[in-house]
């Protein structure tokens, strides 16, 4: 699940279309937007063009476009001793 707030405040910030993102992405503007709004899931090679389009470093990456596996993993982890 991607986190929408973020990823559309970088999409803001960077200055470029929709449009041409979904142009570089090889799919439509209206899949785009849904994968945006979490109503289709990007692929991980999507996930991965988007990212070095828009510049996010590696390490925000995985807490952008996979925001509910973070939050899930924290959830179940088990303390070991």
């Amino acid at each position: 699940m991607v986190d929408e707030k973020r990823l559309d405040a970088l999409i803001k910030g960077s200055g470029y279309k929709r449009k041409f993102l979904a142009d570089k992405l090889g799919i439509t503007d209206v899949s785009f937007s849904a994968k945006c709004h979490n109503r289709q899931d990007f692929t991980t090679t999507e996930a991965g063009m988007l990212a070095d389009v828009l510049k996010i470093p590696t390490g925000e990456r995985g807490v952008i476009f996979f925001a509910s596996n973070v939050a899930e993993n924290e959830n179940n982890l088990e303390v070991t001793s």
